[in-house]
């Protein structure tokens, strides 16, 4: 803005545009080498352009009887999350549908309830063999236990399960 005279200048606003932000998580395996360090750099650099923060949290696989947990502190994720104004939602991979079903629903949301954590990611991405039936009902059963928390739930289905038939029917 330029004007004759120094210190003064008007301006006239003739629109405003204002766009949504696409929903955008920053999610990694547990088994990679990614340190908490390098995680908190990376949200630093790409934080403009997420909306949630998923740290892997549980990994569950009947194969190995019980879930692996990770080792770091959800206090100082939830702070990064807060900084950046992300929705802190830890990630819990589920490797086979046994797995799933081992897991409580009304369980799962007390514990991220004492987390503090807005919600829960469930990765279900590389799950064999799943049955789309008990699925859908394990996941509406977790739905409504989150929901009563006031928590959200992001869910990443099977591939044979990502059709928008059966999207639909989750819905």
């Amino acid at each position: 803005v330029w004007a004759p005279e120094k210190g003064q200048a008007r301006v006239a606003i003739s629109s405003v545009s204002l766009q949504t932000q696409k929903p955008g998580l920053a999610a990694w395996d547990v088994d990679t080498d990614i340190t908490q360090r390098r995680a908190f750099q990376w949200v630093h650099q790409n934080a403009y352009r997420l909306t949630q923060l998923c740290p892997p949290w549980l990994l569950t696989s009947s194969r190995e009887g019980q879930a692996v947990r990770a080792t770091w502190d959800g206090n100082l994720y939830r702070l990064l999350a807060r900084v950046y104004q992300l929705r802190f939602m830890p990630q819990v991979s589920v490797v086979d549908e046994e797995a799933l079903h081992r897991m409580a629903p009304s369980r799962l949301a007390e514990k991220l309830a004492e987390m503090q954590t807005d919600g829960v990611y469930l990765d279900l991405d590389t799950m064999h063999d799943p049955n789309p039936s008990r699925i859908a009902s394990w996941l509406q059963q977790c739905s409504k236990a989150l929901q009563d928390r006031g928590l959200g739930l992001l869910v990443r289905l099977p591939p044979m399960m990502e059709n928008a038939g059966r999207v639909r029917s989750l819905l």
